[in-house]
């Protein structure tokens, strides 16, 4: 019983690619690059038939919005990945959007 709630609790914290891909809207091209470079890391990651099946934490996904948020407002990806690597707290602004649209989109 203790076990099937853990997956339970991770299933509801955890996020799949393409769900990630809903909430922040970001291009799967923009995406894969931003990984292979090591830009944004999913925190986990099961092995599915094709590969990797990353996993994706509220907080990675804070990270990945504040990411794209700064390459849009025109730095370099290397750059904001060095912004974000030294800062532990994110803005509110980005949590609660972030947040919203998980609420929104997935009722979590």
């Amino acid at each position: 019983m203790q076990q099937d709630y853990k997956k339970v609790e991770m299933a509801i914290n955890q996020f799949n690619t393409n769900e990630v891909r809903m909430i922040v809207w970001v291009k799967r091209a923009d995406l894969e690059s931003w990984i292979k470079e090591g830009y944004v890391v999913p925190s986990n990651y099961e092995e599915a038939a094709c590969g990797k099946r990353y996993l994706w934490s509220r907080e990675d996904i804070y990270r990945l919005a504040a990411f794209k948020e700064l390459v849009e407002s025109g730095l370099k990806p290397l750059i904001a990945h060095d912004v974000l690597k030294g800062t532990d707290e994110l803005p509110d602004n980005i949590k609660s959007s972030i947040d919203n649209k998980i609420e929104t989109v997935f009722g979590k």
